[in-house]
C-alpha cells in the first residue's frame, strides 16, 4: 500500500473510532465539569456503590453536587440524578432509559425473567404478567399472607426477646412459597430459597471479574453456578408437581400456576416460566422482610406511634377475638399504611437503580448524552429535605390522606416508578401491612436498650446490619386454648 491509502485507513480508522465511542466521549467530557465526591485514581467512586458508609453519606449530601452528581465507576462515567422533575424526564418511559450492565451481572443468576429483559421480550412478558399483579388479583392471596403470619407469630408467644429479621424472613419465605410456587413449607422443609447470598457486589470489587471468560473462571462464579442449579432444579421439580395438580384441577391457583396456563397457550416457554418463578421468588424476599423488620423497629423505637397503630386495629376490629385478619380489616388500616409508607421513605429496600440512556436528555440546562449510565437514589431523594422536613425523622404523618398530596409524584419511589417499576409492588404493600398488623395486635414490642439506633447496610438491597432484635411482650391474643 502506498502512503496514500495509509493515510486514507488511518482517516476511515479515526472516523470510525470517533463514531464508535463518540457518545463515551460527550459523557466524558460532561462528567468532567459536573461536580462530584472526590474520586480515586483508576477505581473513581466505586466505593459509593459497594460502601454503605460511603453511599448514605453522598446520599445525604447530594444537594451539594446540584442539580446532578458525577460518580466514576473506575473509568467509567455515570450521573447520580435525585430531583424529582429530573427523575419524571428518565423513569417515564422506555424510550428515554434502559436498565444497563449492572442488570448483566445478575441476569447469569437469576435469569432472563422480567427484572433482567429488556426489548421485546420485557414488553411481551410484562404485558403477560401484570394481569396477575393487580389488585384485585393481589387480594386473593391475603388469606396466605393472614395465616401464615399468624402461624409463624402464634408459635413464638412464649418468648421475651425476637431476632425479628430473621423470624420475619421465614415468614415472607413461606408466604411466597405459598402464593408464588403453592408449597406449604413446614418449619423443617428444605428449600434452597433460605440460603445464598448474590456475589454482584463482591464481583464489582474485582474489575477484572467484570469479564464474564475471566469470572466463569472464579471459585465465586462455581458458588453462583451452585446455588443458581440448586434454585431452578428446585422451581423445576415444583412446576412438574405443579402440572399434575392443574390437569387434575385440585386447590386453588397460584402465581405459578398462571405462568403454567401462558405456557400451555404458548405464550410462555417453559425456560421463562422458571426464570419468572425463580425472579419473584428472590424479589419478594429481602426488600419485604427487610421492610417489615424495619417498620417494626420503628414503631418499637416510636412508642406513641405504636399505640396509635394498635388504638387503630382495635377500633377496627372491635374487639372481635377472630385470630385471622380480614382483608377488609387491613384495608381499612389507614395509619399502619402510613407507617409502611414512612418506612420505606426512610429506608428504602433498592440503593440503586441503574439505567443507560438510550436518547439524548435536557436536564435543565444540561444535556445528558445518549449512552450515559445514569444512578437514581431513592435514598437520596427520599432525604431531600424541601419534600421531606426533617428528613431524618420518622413522620407516618407525611403519609395523611392531607399530606401526601404535597409530596411530587416522582418524590417517592420505594419500588422504583415508571413503566418499569416493580410489578408486585402491591402484593409487597398488602403483604407489608398484614405482617405489621399481626404482630402489632398481638405484641407489644420495645427495644432491647433505649439508645439502639437501626444499623443499615446495603448489598443488592437494604439489611438490617446484624439483625433487629426487639422485647417482645404477648397482648395474650396468641396463647394457647
Amino acid at each position: 500500500m502506498n502512503a496514500f491509502s495509509w493515510t486514507a485507513v488511518l482517516i476511515l480508522l479515526v472516523i470510525w473510532t470517533i463514531s464508535r465511542y463518540r457518545n463515551l466521549c460527550r459523557s466524558m467530557l460532561l462528567a468532567l465539569r459536573l461536580p462530584g465526591p472526590p474520586a480515586w485514581p483508576i477505581i473513581g467512586n466505586i466505593l459509593h456503590v459497594t460502601d454503605t458508609k460511603a453511599q448514605f453519606e453522598l446520599a445525604n449530601n447530594v444537594s451539594q453536587f446540584a442539580p446532578v452528581v458525577r460518580v466514576w465507576i473506575f473509568l467509567l462515567p455515570t450521573i447520580l440524578v435525585y430531583q424529582p422533575d429530573h427523575l419524571k424526564l428518565i423513569l417515564s418511559s422506555t424510550k428515554v432509559a434502559e436498565k444497563n450492565y449492572f442488570y448483566q451481572l445478575l441476569q447469569t443468576f437469576i435469569g432472563n425473567g422480567i427484572i433482567m429483559s429488556t426489548g421485546d421480550k420485557w414488553k411481551k412478558n410484562r404485558k403477560l404478567i401484570q394481569p396477575m399483579f393487580q389488585l384485585g388479583q393481589v387480594e386473593r392471596y391475603f388469606e396466605d399472607f393472614a395465616r401464615t403470619a399468624e402461624t409463624v407469630f402464634r408459635s413464638l408467644h412464649t418468648q421475651k426477646h425476637w431476632q425479628i429479621t430473621r423470624i420475619v424472613n421465614n415468614c415472607v419465605v413461606n408466604i411466597l412459597h405459598k402464593t408464588i410456587l403453592g408449597v406449604d413449607l413446614g418449619p423443617e422443609d428444605e428449600t434452597p430459597f433460605r440460603k445464598g447470598e448474590l456475589l454482584i457486589i463482591k464481583r464489582i470489587l474485582k474489575p477484572w471479574l467484570l469479564l464474564d471468560s475471566i469470572f466463569k473462571l472464579s471459585d465465586m462464579s462455581r458458588t453462583e453456578s451452585r446455588h443458581k442449579h440448586d434454585l431452578h432444579f428446585y422451581v423445576k421439580k415444583v412446576l412438574a408437581e405443579r402440572k399434575e395438580k392443574l390437569l387434575n384441577k385440585n386447590g386453588k391457583k397460584c402465581f405459578l400456576d398462571n405462568l403454567i396456563e401462558l405456557q400451555a397457550s404458548g405464550d410462555l416457554p417453559e425456560e421463562d416460566v422458571v426464570n419468572e418463578a425463580v425472579t419473584f421468588m428472590l424479589a419478594g424476599q429481602d426488600s419485604v422482610a427487610t421492610g417489615v423488620a424495619t417498620c417494626l423497629f420503628y414503631l418499637a423505637k416510636h412508642q406513641d406511634v405504636q399505640k396509635k397503630v394498635h388504638e387503630e386495629i382495635l377500633e377496627i376490629l372491635q374487639g372481635s377475638k377472630d385470630q385471622t385478619l380480614k382483608l377488609q380489616d387491613v384495608n381499612e388500616m389507614r395509619y399502619l399504611e402510613q407507617c409502611v409508607k414512612e418506612t420505606l421513605r426512610l429506608a428504602p429496600s433498592v440503593p440503586l437503580i441503574a439505567r443507560v440512556l438510550t436518547k439524548d436528555v435536557a436536564l435543565d440546562s444540561l444535556t445528558i448524552p445518549t449512552g450515559t449510565n445514569i444512578f437514581v437514589s431513592p435514598y437520596a431523594t427520599h432525604h431531600l429535605p424541601e419534600i421531606y422536613p426533617e428528613p431524618s425523622k420518622f413522620n407516618p404523618d407525611r403519609f395523611s390522606s392531607e399530606n401526601i398530596k404535597k409530596i411530587h409524584p416522582f418524590g417517592y419511589l420505594p419500588f422504583s416508578i415508571g413503566p418499569r417499576n416493580c410489578i408486585g409492588y402491591k402484593f409487597a404493600y398488602l403483604e407489608m401491612k398484614t405482617i405489621v398488623a399481626t404482630v402489632i395486635r398481638n405484641y407489644h414490642l420495645t427495644l432491647r436498650h433505649e439508645e439502639d439506633e437501626l444499623k443499615l447496610s446495603y448489598r443488592i438491597s437494604l439489611r438490617a446490619k446484624g439483625g433487629i432484635w426487639l422485647n417482645v411482650q404477648s397482648r395474650n391474643l396468641l396463647q394457647e386454648d
